[in-house]
Parts: structure tokens; sequence; C-alpha cells
């Protein structure tokens, strides 16, 4: 047996074509595999976004089926009770008489001093005799003078005495000057009781309690009355008016009984 002679040459171009073949058909399911494995994220995000879709959507069809089972009920509560107020009888009126288990019932017990204190406040105000008056409010008694008119310069304007527990003034309806040395009450011994000070322009005020002034009061029908009044000219003009004080004395017991009622003294 005779082997033919392979050229060498020919046998590494044979080798060479098989290897080439070979890599090429390891190489092509490579390729293949790549593509397809770079497809599948892609897709499944796609399902992912379908799905949150869709889920959206029955949420939103179960929310209106929701609201619409509200407004119907809704609708049928209204409608039962518009019936039922038609319908419903009308009330019986209700008995004006207390049963007798509580009809004799006592009131509750505000105290002697409180019981006192309400039927002395139904009193005032309260005149006494023909010069005075006995007030009361949230600033405690009063005793009032009767009124009388003077000429504050101008024209006439009233003047009366005041007497509190913090305050004893004169009370007008002018502006007084307040720097006249002669402002004042008379006494019947002919001493000039100055004015403090003057309030609100209108009121000329006194030492509160003043014996002196007491006692005139107490022993005079009449007290003389000095005030100047502004604008005058010359600054020296003074007015006077006198004042009935008569029955001073009982006006000034009750106004005490009055403070001691009120518990300011």
């Amino acid at each position: 047996m005779y082997f033919l002679p392979f050229p060498k040459s020919l046998w590494l171009a044979t080798s060479t074509i098989s290897l080439a073949l070979t890599c090429a058909c390891h190489a092509a399911p490579s390729d293949s595999y790549s593509a397809e494995s770079r497809a599948v994220p892609y897709q499944q995000e796609m399902d992912f976004r379908k799905a949150a879709r869709e889920q959206r959507e029955k949420e939103i069809r179960l929310g209106e089926k929701l609201l619409e089972q509200k407004r119907q009920t809704q609708n049928q509560s209204g409608s039962r009770n518009h019936t039922a107020t038609e319908t419903e009888p009308e009330p019986v009126p209700k008995s004006t008489t207390a049963p007798d288990n509580i009809r004799h019932q006592a009131k509750p017990y505000r105290g002697y001093r409180q019981t006192v204190r309400d039927a002395y406040a139904e009193q005032l105000p309260m005149v006494i005799g023909d010069n005075w008056i006995l007030k009361h409010t949230y600033a405690g008694c009063s005793l009032h003078s009767s009124t009388k008119l003077m000429n504050d310069g101008v024209g006439l304007t009233s003047v009366s005495l005041v007497l509190t527990d913090y305050v004893w003034e004169l009370r007008t309806q002018s502006d007084i000057e307040p720097r006249h040395p002669q402002n004042g009450i008379l006494l019947p011994n002919q001493k000039l009781v100055r004015v403090e000070q003057v309030m609100e322009n209108t009121n000329a005020q006194f030492p509160v309690h003043s014996n002196e002034i007491t006692a005139a009061l107490q022993s005079a029908d009449s007290l003389e009355v000095h005030l100047s009044f502004w604008p005058s000219w010359p600054m020296t003009d003074i007015e006077t008016a006198r004042i009935t004080v008569s029955g001073f004395s009982a006006a000034y017991d009750k106004w005490q009984q009055c403070n001691r009622h009120f518990g300011y003294r």
C-alpha cells in the first residue's frame, strides 16, 4: 500500500480553515445570548408599569363606586327623615304647674346679711327731709344736698354738696378756676374752708369728714359757697350761692347706716 504524499502547505491550510469554522460556530450562539439577556430587563419594566396602571384604574373605579353608594344612602336617609317629620305628631304642651314634691320647696338661703342688704337697696334713692337725697352706686353710698343755681360769669350753673366715704365736694356744671384763693365754703363763724383741689374741671373737693364742715352742717340751716369760674376777668371775681342744709343730722345718720349695710364701714 502506498500513501500519497500530503503536501505540508495544504495540511496547514486545511487546519486553519477548520479552526476558523469552529470559532465561528461557537461565537454565534454567544452573540445571540447577549441580545436576549439585554431584552429581559426592558420587558420586565414594561410589564411592571402595565400592572401598576391597571391597579390604579381598578382603585379609581372602586372609589367612584363607593362614593355613588354613599350618595344613594344619604338620599334615602333624607327622604326617610322628611317623611318622619311630616307624620310626627304634635308635641304635648308641658304643664306649668310644678309637681307636688317640689312645689313647696324653699328657695336657697342666701344669708341674713344679704337679705337685709337687698331690702335696703330697694329703698334707694331715698329722699330725706326737704334738702337731702341718699343714693347708692358701685362706688358706695352718697349724700346729695338740694341743687342751687349760681352765676358762672357767662350764665347760670347748678351747684350741690355731695358727700361720699372717700370725697366731699361741690359739684357744678361749669369750669372752676382752681388758682383762686377764695374758693371754698364760708362757715357760720365766717371761717373759709378752702378747696383742696379741683377734679374734672367742675368739682371742688374738700377734706373728707372734716370736723369743721360736719359741725357747720349739723348746726346751720344753710352754707355760703364761694367759687371762681373760668374764664373770668379780673381773676379776683368770686361768685357766691347759698345751699340749704337743714335736716343734715338725720340725713347723716341714714348715710352712715347705708355704709354699714353695704360694708363700707
